[in-house]
């Protein structure tokens, strides 16, 4: 469990500020909290998020959960001591930090990717994660109900369930789904195989998905929303850099690792020539993080399942759009 020293500020009309606010030039995600809103940049895992808590007393339970009992009472000391209006504290590193990382990262790619990740594997992906977050903090959509249909969406599909259990990710992945839905209710099963997990994920929420009534569910969802981007798009050439080094975190391939560092190379110029300091500072921060001997172990990303599964399918890497740069 790391830890390190942030700072906590007064920022006007009642808010404090846990953190500095991200540039994100590859696009941040906001995840909202009772009381706050939770500021990350996906493409650097590394860092802190923000915190910009609007009503500190609401926010105080959450903020202990995720930064440690240090930054809460930070909070209350910047927001309600006389005479304090600022201050360094110190934020913890913990599990529900990593797992809020985690979700980030799965809805960052659903709404950046141009490859064609398996929109399925990112839902069942995030709507686990929430699942595991949900005793430690109030998550901010439900997950019971829509996972509980996901899996039994799984169960009258065999081809599409094959599929899932054909990668070992996937098939990790929907164990843990189940796990996390049927909770105490799936015995000790073996470590490897646990065909039963379905089962008892569906007793545990109370749902036979084959006698259920209403609108049938699609098996197979399919890939997210597309579109062009434009060439010139400086966001968009720093996103596609990011899954490229993301994708060689999965399979080690240098070619990746060159085209992502390409990509951030150009997105840094484009950004600098459209007078976005900011952004282009943190484009090449990104760039020298990727080109220092390291790398990527001084880049801990988490890869998403969707991710795995692409990279792993033997076939070239496909993107609904192409970007090109010198």
């Amino acid at each position: 469990m790391g830890t390190e020293r942030s700072p906590i500020r007064h920022v006007g009309l009642g808010a404090v500020l846990i953190g500095h606010e991200p540039v994100a030039p590859a696009g941040a995600v906001a995840i909202n909290l009772p009381g706050a809103v939770l500021d990350f940049d996906p493409a650097r895992p590394d860092l802190m998020p923000s915190c910009l808590a609007g009503d500190v007393e609401l926010a105080v339970p959450g903020v202990e959960q995720i930064f440690g009992r240090a930054s809460a009472k930070g909070l209350l000391d910047v927001a309600f001591e006389q005479g304090c209006k600022s201050g360094v504290y110190q934020v913890r590193e913990g599990e529900v930090l990593g797992l809020l990382r985690g979700l980030v990262e799965i809805r960052w790619c659903r709404d950046n990717s141009d490859l064609l990740l398996d929109s399925l594997l990112l839902d069942l992906e995030e709507l686990t994660l929430l699942g595991r977050l949900a005793d430690r903090i109030e998550v901010d959509r439900e997950w019971r109900e829509p996972l509980l249909a996901l899996l039994g969406c799984l169960t009258q599909s065999p081809e599409t369930l094959s599929r899932l259990q054909g990668h070992p990710a996937s098939r990790n992945l929907l164990l843990d789904a189940a796990d996390v839905l049927a909770g105490t209710a799936i015995p000790d099963p073996e470590p490897v195989r646990r065909p039963e997990a379905l089962q008892y994920a569906l007793a545990a929420g109370g749902i036979e998905p084959e006698e259920e009534e209403g609108e049938e569910i699609e098996p197979c969802p399919p890939p997210g929303p597309g579109g062009v981007p434009a060439v010139n798009d400086a966001r968009h050439l720093t996103a596609q850099g990011v899954f490229d080094l993301r994708l060689y975190v999965v399979t080690g391939d240098r070619g990746l690792l060159e085209t992502g560092r390409s990509a951030l190379e150009t997105a840094t110029g484009t950004w600098r020539a459209s007078g976005a300091r900011a952004e282009a500072a943190a484009a090449r921060e990104l760039l020298d993080l990727a080109r220092d001997p390291d790398f990527p172990a001084n880049w801990p990303v988490r890869p998403s399942v969707a991710e795995q599964v692409h990279a792993r399918t033997g076939t070239e890497p496909g993107r609904r759009s192409s970007v090109r740069w010198p």
